[in-house]
């Protein structure tokens, strides 16, 4: 598969746009941007010092779950940067 490519073949808008840093970045099956949800690296993608959440991550989903994983990402860069987070 090539990586600016959906499974299903159709070529990516965002990924047409950024293809160079989609060439360096892990794709999961779905040709989302691969980045757990748990553990030490939650949201970290497979590049140093990004992150990846919402639909960029999981794919067009519900809104809530955007804003959901927004919030948890944005605690993960909190303390990735501060060493602690006061976010809820």
């Amino acid at each position: 598969m090539q990586p600016n490519r959906r499974r299903d073949g159709v070529e990516s808008s965002w990924a047409k746009k950024n293809t160079r840093l989609i060439w360096d970045i892990e794709l999961g099956g779905r040709g989302n941007v691969k980045g757990p949800t748990e553990g030490p690296d939650v949201y970290h993608t497979s590049i140093p010092d990004v992150f990846a959440a919402g639909d960029t991550r999981r794919g067009q989903s519900l809104v809530v779950w955007a804003i959901r994983e927004g919030r948890q990402c944005a605690r993960t860069m909190d303390e990735w940067l501060m060493g602690r987070s006061d976010l809820p």
